[in-house]
Parts: structure tokens; sequence; C-alpha cells
């Protein structure tokens, strides 16, 4: 087990995977009063140098975020099963940044999503209670593991999740796996669960493994600030240890949009809405949603839908800077 470092994230959990993938969506921007575009960090102290003449991407002209579709559902298990039958579903790390490719007024930044990616509570083979955020296939990648969760029985939302593939997910954090992040459960615990200033989000230790990376977390704070102009934000979770049980608890993550709901566990039996790239390959996921082998990780599909981001605004009036 790595050593945990004061915000509660361990040092082999992968913490950069993302990182230098947002900083290619360009400074956060903000407003000044009189309307034009300027730098403004996530403090709200403004970078004159940094001021151009850009906009946002919007949804409508680009090729990539056109293909992105919504799928409610009143049943999580029903949204996801519908979102993989058009395409593939978009993991945290993903929404987030196509969030930050949008304009605010965008779908993506007015409705609440979810995510296959999970926070896990259990513990490792020494007994010690640890907390997973994953951004990769998982049991619940799979609706019928959902389904299957929800019949067996939830803790307050959160389902059954295999010993096994718990112990996987530490062990692919500890190797340096991208998209999977290990978190101190007593750190966790002991924070704050609803609604902080935006400024003290970076700090907490649900943000950064949620999101999916310093750098990317960092830009969707600046940017959610503008655009809910707004200083705070909810961050939420719960105790999902089972106490007197050796069995890990998982759950999906959901981002919220103009309320106090912001990073939140989400629990399986409730409504869904996944969003999907459709036409898209679906992930290739082994006997019950194992992790054992998986076609692209998060990060590497991120990768991808990055470049194809880039080539697609490049030479339009319509930019933002990815470099």
């Amino acid at each position: 087990m790595g050593r945990i470092q004061p915000n509660g994230l361990s040092l082999v959990a992968g913490t950069s995977q993302f990182e230098g993938m947002a900083r290619r969506a360009g400074p956060a921007f903000g407003r000044r009063t009189d309307n034009r575009r300027c730098a403004i960090d996530l403090f709200g102290k403004y970078h004159p140098e940094q001021e151009r003449s850009v906009r946002f991407p919007d949804v409508k002209e680009n090729k990539t975020l056109k293909r992105l579709k919504p799928f409610y559902a009143d049943k999580t298990p029903n949204s996801l099963r519908d979102c993989l039958a058009e395409g593939r579903p978009l993991y945290m790390p993903e929404l987030i940044l196509m969030r930050l490719y949008s304009p605010g007024d965008s779908w993506l930044w007015q409705k609440w999503l979810t995510a296959p990616s999970i926070r896990a509570t259990g513990r490792t083979k020494q007994g010690t209670p640890m907390v997973v955020y994953a951004h990769v296939s998982n049991r619940f990648s799979d609706p019928d593991n959902i389904d299957a969760a929800i019949k067996a029985g939830l803790a307050n939302g959160a389902g059954v999740f295999p010993n096994e593939e718990f112990k996987k997910l530490i062990k692919l954090a500890e190797n340096g796996e991208k998209g999977v992040f290990l978190v101190d459960y007593g750190k966790l615990k002991c924070s704050t669960s609803g609604v902080i200033q935006v400024t003290e989000a970076l700090d907490h230790p649900q943000t950064i493994p949620f999101i999916g990376g310093k750098s990317l977390a960092r830009q969707y704070l600046s940017r959610f600030r503008e655009v809910y102009d707004r200083d705070t934000i909810g961050v939420w979770h719960c105790d999902d240890l089972s106490p007197n049980e050796d069995k890990a608890r998982a759950r999906l993550l959901l981002v919220g949009s103009s309320l106090d709901d912001g990073l939140v566990g989400y629990g399986l039996c409730d409504d869904g809405r996944f969003v999907g790239v459709c036409g898209a390959e679906r992930s290739a996921l082994t006997e019950h949603g194992s992790i054992k082998r998986r076609t692209r990780t998060a990060a590497e599909r991120l990768r991808t839908l990055r470049t194809k981001t880039n080539k697609e605004v490049k030479g339009s009036n319509n930019l933002i800077n990815l470099q």
C-alpha cells in the first residue's frame, strides 16, 4: 500500500493520469464587466496576459460532441442498457472534459449526469479500510450486474461488490494504472459531505479522484464557478464500509447541474442519465463485467476523444486554445 498524502490520496494511485489533458482544454475563462473573455484562475485572480478573444466550441458545430447523447430512464440499469445499445458510455473524466469543451448553456452543463465510474469501499488483504475511485470497466459497467446487486439488497444505495475485484482495483492503483485512485477511508469519512466553497474543493479528498486528476479538477472547478456563477459546490459521500461483514460495496458517480448536488456517489436503484458516444465501439467486458481484460482504459479513450476534438475544431473561428 502506498503512503497516504495529506489530502488522503495514495501516492501510487495514479493521481496524474489525466494531467495535461485539462491543460489542452485551454485556460479557465471568466467574464469581466465589459463581457470580454479573460483568464481568471480558481481564486478569482485576473491574468491579463492570458486574455484572448475566443469562445468555447459549440456542441452543434463539433462532430465529436454532436455524437453525444443523454440516455435517461427511471432506473439506473435501464439507462445504462439503453446507452450501451447505441454506443458506449462516458466515464467521469470524459464527462468532465466534454463539459469543458462545451458552452455553459449546453445540456452537458444543464443536466445532472451519471457515469459507470465507481466509488468502492472495502478492506485490503491486511484488513485496512480503503476507498477506490475507478474510471475503468468494472462489475457495474454491466447493467445486468446492477440489477443483480439491487435484487441482492442495497445498503444506502450501494451494492455488494466482489472482494476479488475490489482487491484487483487496489492492485491496479498500486501499479499506477491510469484511472484508478486510492483514498484513505478515515480521511474521507472525516471530511465534509455537503456544500463547500469552490476554493476549498480541490483539497477535499474526494474531488481529485472523483474527477480524474488534479489538473482536470482545477480546470473544472474554475469553469464550474464561471458557468453557474456561484462560489459553492456540493461534494457528497457516505460511509459504505460494512462493519460486520467482509464485503466491499460500490456505487456509481454523478456530476450535478446548477443545484448543490455537485460531485455525488449515486445509488444504484435511482434514475440514471448516462451519456453515450453514439456509434462508438463498446468496451469489451469479460464475464460479469470483470476488469481482467479491457480494450482501452478511460484515459486512453479520453486521449483519443481529445485528439479527434482538436482536429475538428482546428481552423474554426469558434475555438479554444487546445495546446
